[in-house]
């Protein structure tokens, strides 16, 4: 609360979640090709991207899409620091549109790129979170003024109008959670909640 040069406020922190079941799937892989040369690299590395975006298009039960993140080279080399070849990579983002399919897609692309494919992460996501945004907002000014309307009664007084509303940027809460183990057609996936925070700093006059 201010002192007497003004008028007298409450400032609160209010905090708000909202979750929803994740309605797709992002598979970050990286494929590699190692060969003696780096044309005989590159013109390897090119067959496995290719059958790797073919099993991405291949017709199937759920809707995919692929973009190119990186391409490089980097040469081998051996314990005296000669070099023994090189190695090309691209990485790769593939979105998954069912999450539960998400470990038959990865299936699809290990048997099209062989020992050549890296998954670096499966991440399940709501594609447009718009939604889930408002709603915690919505929860996180609901807090502040039960929090606000608390304090005002501890001191007898009652909440006026608003007088500043801010958003407090914060970390980002728990994302999906998900499990994720080998069986016999694939890798099983089970979407958990995402869930998406959000902090408001609001003042209030104090009547």
């Amino acid at each position: 609360m201010s002192g007497d040069t003004g008028p007298d406020r409450v400032e609160v922190v209010g905090h708000g979640t909202a979750a929803a079941e994740p309605d797709q799937a992002v598979v970050s892989v990286r494929v590699e090709c190692p060969a003696d040369t780096v044309a005989a690299a590159l013109a390897g590395l090119r067959q496995r991207v290719t059958a790797v975006l073919d099993a991405v298009r291949d017709p199937g039960p759920t809707t995919t899409d692929a973009v190119t993140l990186g391409v490089g080279v980097h040469p081998r080399h051996d314990r005296d620091g000669a070099v023994t070849g090189h190695t090309a990579y691209q990485t790769l983002q593939v979105v998954v549109g069912a999450p539960d399919r998400a470990g038959d897609v990865v299936v699809r692309l290990g048997e099209a790129a062989g020992d050549g494919l890296h998954v670096e992460s499966v991440t399940l996501e709501v594609a447009d979170e718009t939604a889930l945004q408002r709603r915690a907002r919505e929860a996180a000014f609901a807090d502040a003024r039960q929090r606000a309307e608390l304090y005002a009664s501890l001191a007898g007084r009652t909440l006026g109008a608003v007088h500043l509303v801010s958003e407090v940027l914060a970390a980002e809460g728990p994302g999906p959670r998900f499990a994720m183990a080998a069986g016999d057609a694939g890798l099983p996936v089970q979407p958990g909640a995402h869930e998406v925070s959000a902090r408001l700093r609001v003042t209030w006059a104090l009547d």
